[in-house]
C-alpha cells in the first residue's frame, strides 16, 4: 500500500484516500493467495495505519516540524494486527476465538466491561501475547469530599517535589540497569548474523529491555494512583519533552518518562474525578514564590535565595509557584497562601542540605 501510495503520487501528484486502498484489496488477493488466510478487516486496518501515517507526515510539514516520510518496515518490527470491529469472539475466560486463526487459550486477568470495539493482538520483543480491548464504558467520576489541592514540579534530579515540600525520588531504572545493557549489547554485535547464537543474544538484550520497561510502567502506575487518591486538585507544568533537545540531559529526559507519566495521570484523574491543571512553565524555575521578583537560575544553582529573604530550594519555589499560577489558586487563594506562609527557615535548610548532598 506504501509503494502504491508513491506510484500514484508520481504519477498524478496526489495520494490515494482509504477507499481506493481497499478496493485494492480483491486483485492483492488474486496476486498473492497467502492473503485470503488473513480476515478482511485487518488488511483494511492496515490501510488506515497507512493513511495514519501520511495524515501525520503532512500535519508535522505544516507545523514546521522534522516530516519524516512513511517509510517500510521490517518484517521482524511488525509485531501487531487488530480486529477493528468483528472477527473475535469469547467462548469462555480461557478460550478466545479468532477468525482464520482458531481457538486460543487465554489468560484473562481482568474481567472486560463495556462495549468492546477493538481487540490488537500484540507480540512483544521477548515473545509474549497479549490480547488488549478497547472498550466504550461511561465514566462516572465520584464526588470528592476532600478539597486538597497540590502543585507539582517534575524534574530530574527529583522525579517529583510537591508544594506541601514532600519530595518523590528519581528511581533511575535506566541509569541502574546501563552497564547491564551495554554489556549485553556488546555481546549481541559480535555474534554472526543469522545464527542461533545472535538469536538467543539478541532475547537477552530485550529480556532486560523490558524488565527496565516495566519497572518504570510500574513505577509511573503506583505514584499517579497515589496523587489522584490523596489530592482533589493537581497542578502541575504543561511540559514538551520532545521539544527539549539537550544532549546532555536528553538520557535523563528518556529515563524519566514524563509524557507516560502525564499519559496515566490524566486517565487517573478522570476515573477518580481528580482535577488537573496544567501551568505554562515560562519562569516557574526565575519567579520569588514570597515576593514575584524573578532571578537567573541556571540549572546548577540548586537553592533559590532572594533579596526578600526566602531561600529554599529551587525545586519547592517552582512548586509553589505552580500552584499559585494555577486555577485553583484564583478560587482558593486563602489555601495556597497559607502554603507559601507555612515556609519555614527549618524546612527550608533540610531541603537545601538534600539538594546539596
Amino acid at each position: 500500500m506504501l509503494e502504491y501510495e508513491k506510484y500514484i503520487y508520481e504519477k498524478d501528484i496526489r495520494f490515494a484516500n482509504k477507499i481506493e486502498l481497499n478496493n485494492l484489496l480483491p486483485d492483492i488477493k488474486i496476486i498473492n493467495p497467502n492473503l485470503k488466510s488473513v480476515h478482511s478487516q485487518i488488511l483494511q486496518n492496515v490501510n488506515d495505519k497507512v493513511i495514519k501515517s501520511f495524515n501525520g507526515f503532512f500535519n508535522r510539514i505544516n507545523n514546521g516540524n522534522k516530516a519524516g516520510y512513511p517509510r517500510f518496515k521490517n518484517i521482524n518490527r511488525y509485531n501487531s494486527f487488530t480486529y477493528p470491529q468483528s472477527g473475535f469472539k469469547f467462548l469462555n475466560n480461557k478460550k478466545l476465538k479468532l477468525s482464520k486463526i482458531g481457538i486460543v487459550n487465554i489468560n484473562l486477568h481482568r474481567i472486560i466491561k463495556g462495549n468492546i470495539k477493538t481487540l490488537t493482538i500484540i507480540r512483544t520483543s521477548t515473545n509474549k501475547w497479549f490480547a488488549c480491548f478497547s472498550v466504550h464504558i461511561d465514566i462516572n467520576p465520584p464526588k470528592r469530599e476532600s478539597n486538597k489541592i497540590i502543585g507539582l514540579d517534575l524534574g530530574l534530579d527529583k522525579f517529583a517535589v510537591l508544594s506541601d515540600n514532600s519530595v518523590i525520588e528519581n528511581p533511575r531504572f535506566l541509569k541502574k540497569s546501563l552497564e547491564r545493557l551495554r554489556l549485553k549489547s556488546r555481546q549481541l554485535s559480535k555474534k554472526e548474523k543469522g545464527s542461533s547464537n545472535r538469536l538467543k543474544s539478541r532475547f537477552k538484550l530485550a529480556k532486560l529491555h523490558e524488565k527496565v520497561y516495566n519497572q518504570r510502567l510500574d513505577f509511573l502506575h503506583k505514584t499517579t494512583l497515589k496523587f489522584v487518591n490523596e489530592y482533589n486538585c493537581i497542578a502541575l507544568e504543561d511540559l514538551n519533552p520532545s521539544s527539549m533537545k539537550n544532549k546532555y540531559l536528553q538520557f535523563s529526559i528518556n529515563d524519566v518518562s514524563w509524557d507516560r507519566f502525564r499519559q496515566l495521570l490524566t486517565y487517573k484523574a478522570e476515573y477518580a474525578g481528580c482535577k488537573l491543571d496544567f501551568v505554562n512553565p515560562k519562569n516557574t524555575s526565575k519567579e520569588c514564590s514570597k515576593c514575584g521578583n524573578i532571578q537567573d537560575m541556571p540549572l546548577s544553582k540548586r537553592t533559590y535565595n532572594c533579596s526578600c529573604g526566602l531561600s529554599i530550594s529551587r525545586d519547592f519555589n517552582s512548586s509553589l509557584n505552580i500552584l499559585h499560577h494555577s486555577l485553583f489558586h484564583r478560587h482558593m487563594a486563602g489555601t495556597a497562601i497559607k502554603a507559601c506562609e507555612e515556609v519555614s527557615v527549618e524546612t527550608s535548610v533540610k531541603q537545601e542540605a538534600t539538594c546539596l548532598s
